[in-house]
C-alpha cells in the first residue's frame, strides 16, 4: 500500500481539500473519495518519499530515545549498587550498636555487684567499728 496527496475540489461549496489516503493505487485512492463526497478530484500523486522520510525520523527518534532509555538503566544499576552497599554498612553499624548496647548492660550490671561489695564492705567496717567500741568501753 502507498499513500497519495489528493487535491479535491467539493462541488457544493468549490472548496479545495486536500487528502492523504492509504491505497493501492491511484485510482483506489480517488475512488475513496469520490464514493464520499460529491466532486472531481483535481490531482493525484504519490507521497511515498515523504512517508519514508517521516519514517527515518521516528527511527532517529526511537534510537534516541532508546539511548535514553539505555542511559537510565545504567543509572538505576548504579543507584541498585549505591542502594545495596549503603544497607550493607547499615546492617554493619547496627550489629556495631546491638554489640555496644551489649557492653553497656554488662558494664551496668557490673556497677550494681561492685555497688552492692561497697555497701556490704561498709556495713562489715561499720559492725567491726561498733565492736571494738563496745569492747574498749
Amino acid at each position: 500500500m502507498n499513500y497519495y496527496n489528493i487535491k479535491y475540489r467539493h462541488n457544493p461549496t468549490q472548496l479545495i481539500k486536500l487528502f492523504i489516503i492509504r491505497a493501492f493505487s491511484p485510482e483506489d485512492a480517488e475512488h475513496i473519495i469520490m464514493d464520499r463526497w460529491d466532486g472531481h478530484v483535481l490531482e493525484c500523486e504519490e507521497i511515498g518519499h515523504v512517508i519514508s522520510l517521516e519514517l527515518e525520523r521516528l527511527d532517529k527518534y526511537c534510537e534516541k530515545k532508546d539511548a535514553e532509555i539505555d542511559e537510565l538503566n545504567a543509572e538505576i544499576e548504579l543507584l541498585q549498587e549505591v542502594n545495596q552497599s549503603t544497607t550493607a554498612n547499615l546492617v554493619s553499624e547496627l550489629a556495631n550498636i546491638k554489640d555496644l548496647q551489649s557492653n553497656i548492660e554488662d558494664l551496668e550490671s557490673s556497677l550494681v555487684t561492685a555497688r552492692y561489695y561497697i555497701y556490704l564492705s561498709g556495713m562489715c567496717g561499720f559492725l567491726l567499728g561498733l565492736a571494738c567500741l563496745f569492747l574498749v568501753v
